[in-house]
């Protein structure tokens, strides 16, 4: 099916103001609204042993290099403008941390436990995690570059200024969560699950995944015409429309 140019949110559309209104007021604006990219600017840092991580409640301006935190408790590490590259972390546990402007390369995890933590000015890139729990997390202008995720559990999360880019992700469990401009460019994912979420500005073009559930937890996303097209039975089930012809 060819590529459509619109754009159709997923949600209430503002109502134009009344004809007799004075035409120098204008109703907010409803425009979709890009995340905002981590503002990382990260200082001269110092090169710390790896065994730090393990050894040290916080870590602050350190550059550390090859961790191997296999099955460690990482519980409420603090990372503050740090620089971590090639970081294996199968099976820790990192309940709590905190991981404040601070860049992680290369981070390697058949499962991590994330819950509670909290992110902020935060990238990610060229990472592969098969299954990371973030529920609970808050996550606020972080990027994810180049990662292959398999199921990434943000449950009950609070997250703002997400951006996923160059990533494949197969399951996307966002039930409960509160989403505020949140986007997927170049990324794939497999099935997104939405059970109450509250989305806002959350743009999901160009994703096609092969399963949404629930259709109606939508509402506040931005899809093209093409997902609409893909949607259409399910929304149509929705509402209890038949389609005949």
């Amino acid at each position: 099916m060819p590529r459509t140019a619109s754009v159709l949110r997923a949600s209430m559309a503002v109502p134009a103001p009344p004809a007799g209104d004075d035409e120098g007021m204008r109703m907010p604006s409803d425009r979709l609204q890009a995340p905002i990219a981590p503002s990382l600017r990260l200082p001269r840092l110092e090169d710390v042993d790896a065994r730090a991580v393990h050894d040290a409640a916080v870590l602050d301006r350190a550059r550390i290099v090859d961790v191997d935190s296999t099955g460690a408790d990482l519980d409420e590490l603090a990372l503050s403008e740090c620089a971590i590259e090639r970081w294996q972390a199968t099976g820790a546990r990192m309940r709590h941390a905190h991981v404040v402007e601070s860049r992680i390369e290369r981070l390697d995890a058949a499962t991590l436990d994330a819950s509670r933590t909290v992110w902020r000015d935060v990238e990610v890139v060229a990472s592969r995690i098969g299954s990371i729990d973030l529920s609970d997390a808050s996550i606020r202008s972080v990027a994810l570059v180049g990662c292959k995720l398999g199921h990434v559990n943000l449950r009950a999360a609070r997250v703002r200024d997400l951006t996923l880019r160059d990533c494949t992700i197969d399951v996307l469990d966002l039930g409960d969560a509160e989403l505020d401009r949140v986007a997927f460019p170049g990324s794939s994912v497999a099935t997104l699950e939405l059970p109450r979420a509250r989305m806002r500005h959350v743009d999901l073009r160009g994703l096609e995944p092969r399963a949404v559930s629930p259709v109606e937890s939508l509402a506040g996303a931005t899809i093209d015409g093409d997902q609409l097209a893909l949607l259409a039975p399910a929304l149509a089930a929705h509402v209890g429309l038949r389609v005949v012809g």
